[in-house]
């Protein structure tokens, strides 16, 4: 297990996120002052990991690594095992005062959810490090305070540690385990020997060579079949030929017996006949009808068209038209112009009357000229003559000749607009009336000279008169065309039809002939069907009484072929029953190769049982062996309970003890080793006291340092090599003070020490404020506690002290 990455918040001095990469990192030291910090980050990688602190008396709590003030801690450990990594994540929330709970508990690994919980990631984690929280802090966290816990434990509290480090429990199991399968071997002999008692009884040599002679027997028979069967299938063969040809013949006698000549094939030929004739008189008359048609067409196209002859005559009576035209239009021109002539009088007349009226008029008015200034006045306005502003209009009745000469002044110029409207009027009528016979005399000229070169109209008369005779010949003759074409369209169809009756005939007689094709019947000659019929019924009634002799012939041939078939099934059928076989339906070849193949699989069988029965005794010998063995192991195991246990467990302590020797001779310069006394202690060898042997609670404070660290050292080393699964590979150790405790050289040798620690791969953390020390490491995460919270810092490419 290696640490990668540590994210904390809200937790003891941490109020605020911090992170600490570990990445790249070997050996590293924390430094800081005390009271920074420092124990806090190795406190929060075993909680993150177990739920636990390390220097908490109880394992369960939580509560006090909220931030003060704060509501919840969360920490997060990124860390790896080989070339997997995981992620830790626990969040602890205060509920109360004085008390939290555990809000968040996750384990993942490329993005799968291992574990979910507090207690479920812890069991994760004890399960995937192969370390309980007590044994990670005894071999990867050593903390504050706890290097000697190892060194002083009692014989039977350390070998308790052992038992559940390497998982001894196991033997347990093993004995369980061993006594199951020798049960399981003990009960799989007795089921083998009731297969070899039941189901290999008859698996015997004896049985064997009753199954091969047997065999034997129906194969000999087998070939007397085989070599039968191809003369059984040619006489078959030759029968059912022969029978065929029989039934063939016999067909073909019906066939011929059953010809006769249609009776409509000689009636047919004469009407054929005749309908040609007919259809060549129709044919001549429609030319010479289609002749007479085409001079008929010649004699009308002479005359000339039709539509010039008649577009003359339309312009003659056009013309006699427009010249009556042109008299009446001329009547009503002078009719209108006598009534200008009216209407002009008229207005002269009233022109006149106008005059004298206005003239009186003016006169009365003169005479009366006060009068007719005061009817002009108007109230607010100054009069004409005083120039003085009418306040009130005078009131003065009208002389009576005033009056008078007024009122026919108005009669004389009503009537002169009346009598200028009727002039009007009259005027326009007489232009209307001019213009239209200006227009119809036009008209009349443009015939004129239409009519000037064109035939007079009694000649045109004479001319469309022999048109019509001349078309009328042409529809005559198209007439007797049609009708030409009707009787040769008749006499045709009448030739078809007897056409389709003589091919039906023709087909008949053809299906007829094919039917006999095989007995190879007469050419025909294709032209004379009635011909044709008469040759066919002549040579069926001759090769009739051949065919009869043939099927005869052939019918023999048949009943001797069955005769001899049934002879050499008689003797295939005895040699059957002789080897005890039942022949159904008549199929000996299918019976006996059956039987033959029954008794091939039953001499299999009871050779692959032979086989079998042998491979079954093999196993059954062996299955008495595995069960003396797991029985043998199972009393072993469990006869002495805890023997084998010790055994173990005093060999894993010699093993520790001997890797922990190593380290503290090198540590403390070849004065000391470790030793067990006969309790199971730990004892210390003083090599510059005469290797005096004393206890490891009597050592100094260095000393003890020098042992523990030398025993979680070599208890890290052996841990993954001892224990039954094998724990993860531990790639890291951080351990936590007791450097103060240590003089100048040998605090040299433990920092000598701790780097060829770090170069064999591991990672190794050092918590110290030891500054000889801490100058000895290239990495410090140097830790700084303010005023609100504690803070880690990475620094890098240190300059080393050197020793």
């Amino acid at each position: 297990m290696r640490p990668v990455r540590l994210q904390l918040q809200g937790f003891t001095s941490f109020r605020e996120s911090t992170e600490i990469d570990f990445s790249d990192c070997e050996l590293f030291a924390l430094v800081g002052p005390t009271g920074s910090g420092k124990s806090t980050v190795i406190d929060a990688i075993c909680f993150v990991l177990y739920g636990s602190v390390p220097r908490y008396e109880h394992k369960g709590l939580v509560a006090p690594v909220i931030s003060h003030g704060k509501l919840e801690a969360k920490v997060r450990l990124d860390f790896a095992i080989g070339e997997r990594e995981f992620s830790a994540v626990r969040v602890v929330r205060q509920v109360s005062k004085g008390n939290a709970t555990t809000k968040e508990a996750v384990l993942e690994c490329a993005g799968e959810v291992l574990a979910r919980g507090a207690v479920e990631l812890t069991a994760a984690i004890t399960e995937l490090l192969g370390l309980s929280f007590d044994h990670f802090t005894r071999c990867v966290v050593l903390p504050q305070g706890e290097f000697s816990r190892f060194l002083h434990d009692g014989p039977k509290d350390r070998q308790g540690m052992i038992v559940k480090l390497l998982n001894l429990g196991i033997y347990e199991r093993m004995s369980r385990r061993a006594q199951t399968l020798a049960n399981e071997a003990r009960i799989n002999c007795e089921v083998n020997e009731r297969r070899l008692e039941e189901d290999f009884a008859d698996a015997t040599p004896e049985a064997l060579q009753r199954a091969r002679s047997g065999l034997e027997r129906l194969q000999a028979l087998e070939r007397t079949v085989r070599e039968a069967t191809p003369h059984l299938a040619e006489l078959s063969e030759k029968q059912r030929t022969a029978q065929a040809a029989t039934q063939e013949a016999l067909k073909a006698i019906s066939l011929l017996d059953s010809l006769e000549v249609p009776s409509e094939v000689t009636a047919l030929g004469a009407r054929l006949s005749l309908s040609v004739s007919d259809l060549a008189d129709a044919e001549a008359q429609t030319a010479s009808a289609g002749d007479e048609l085409a001079v008929r067409m010649t004699a009308r196209a002479d005359r000339g068209p039709r539509e010039p002859v008649l577009e003359a005559l339309a312009a003659h009576r056009s013309r006699r038209d427009l010249a009556r035209a042109v008299a009446e239009k001329a009547n009503e021109v002078a009719a209108a112009t006598s009534r200008l002539d009216g209407a002009q009088a008229a207005h002269d007349e009233v022109n006149a009357r106008i005059e004298a009226a206005t003239a009186s008029e003016e006169a009365a008015r003169s005479e009366h000229a006060a009068h007719d200034l005061a009817s002009d006045l108007s109230v607010g306005n100054a009069c004409p003559v005083c120039l003085q502003l009418v306040a009130e209009l005078p009131a003065h009745e009208v002389p009576p000749d005033l009056k008078v000469a007024r009122a026919e002044s108005m009669s004389a110029r009503a009537d002169g607009l009346k009598a200028a409207a009727e002039l009007n009027a009259a005027a326009k009528e007489v232009a209307a009336a001019q213009a239209g016979m200006n227009v119809l005399e036009h008209q009349r000229n443009l015939l004129d000279a239409a009519l000037a070169e064109e035939r007079d109209e009694k000649t045109l008369t004479d001319v469309l008169a022999a048109i019509d005779e001349a078309e009328q010949g042409v529809e005559a003759a198209r007439a007797a065309e049609a009708k030409a074409i009707r009787n040769a369209r008749a006499a045709r169809r009448e030739w078809e039809e007897l056409q389709t009756a003589e091919r039906k005939l023709r087909r008949q007689f053809d299906d007829r002939r094919d039917r006999l094709a095989a007995l190879r019947p007469p050419p025909t000659e294709g032209s004379d069907l009635a011909g044709d019929w008469g040759k066919l019924a002549l040579w069926a009634a001759t090769r009739a009484p051949e065919l009869e002799k043939e099927a005869a012939a052939c019918e023999a041939s048949a009943a001797e072929a069955a005769k001899e078939q049934t002879v050499l099934i008689e003797d295939l059928g005895r040699s059957c029953r002789d080897c005890e076989l039942e022949v159904v339906n008549g199929a000996i070849f299918e019976t006996v190769m059956s039987a033959a193949a029954q008794s091939a699989a039953e001499v299999k069988g009871i050779e692959r049982g032979i086989a079998a029965a042998h491979e079954l005794r093999a196993t059954l010998k062996r299955r008495r062996a595995e069960a003396k063995v797991a029985s043998g192991l199972a009393l072993e195991l469990s006869a002495k309970p805890g023997r084998f246990e010790s055994w173990i467990v005093e060999e894993a302590l010699r093993r520790l003890v001997e890797g922990a020797t190593r380290t503290l001779n090198e540590l403390s310069t070849s004065q000391y080793s470790m030793t067990l006394s006969d309790t199971g202690d730990f004892l210390v060898i003083d090599h510059h006291n005469a290797d005096e042997t004393r206890s490891a609670k009597t050592l100094s404070g260095g000393e003890t340092f020098l042992a523990s660290l030398s025993l979680a050292l070599s208890l890290s080393d052996q841990l993954s090599e001892l224990a039954e699964k094998g724990a993860a590979r531990l790639d890291a150790i951080f351990l936590d003070e007791g450097f103060g405790t240590l003089d100048a050289d040998t605090l040299e040798t433990v920092a000598a020490t701790v780097e060829n620690l770090a170069a064999t791969g591991r990672m190794v953390g050092i918590v110290t404020h030891v500054r000889e020390l801490a100058e000895r490491v290239p990495l410090q995460f140097r830790v700084r506690k303010n005023q609100i919270t504690s803070t880690v810092e990475r620094v890098t490419d240190l300059e080393v002290q050197p020793a």
